[in-house]
């Protein structure tokens, strides 16, 4: 099993019905994108499965009328971002730094 492979099996067997979708575009590159919320409990089931995992920044994209929100990370195995959208009407998203301080 290729590290993507693992990153995603992983994922998806702990977000079932909250994935919205996933991209390897390249080897040890994953793109996750989950429902408005579930950023966190993606972010948690990364730490439980890979502990060494760090984040390197956050960004956001507009996207007209809403914002993507982009939460990089290493996690020993691969680049995997975690990807969720905030309305611009209430852009609000619940922290992670409690996850990840």
């Amino acid at each position: 099993m290729t590290p993507e492979e693992e990153v995603i099996n992983f994922i998806q067997s702990r977000l079932r019905n909250h994935l919205l979708g996933f991209k390897t575009p390249r080897p040890r590159r994953v793109y996750i994108s989950v429902e408005p919320g579930y950023h966190r409990d993606a972010i948690s089931a990364l730490l439980k499965r890979f502990p060494n995992t760090i984040i390197s920044t956050i960004t956001g994209v507009d996207l007209g009328d809403s914002i993507e929100l982009n939460y990089h990370l290493w996690c020993g195995i691969a680049e995997v971002t975690v990807r969720t959208k905030v309305s611009k009407l209430k852009p609000e998203i619940r922290t992670i730094t409690d996850i990840i301080p």
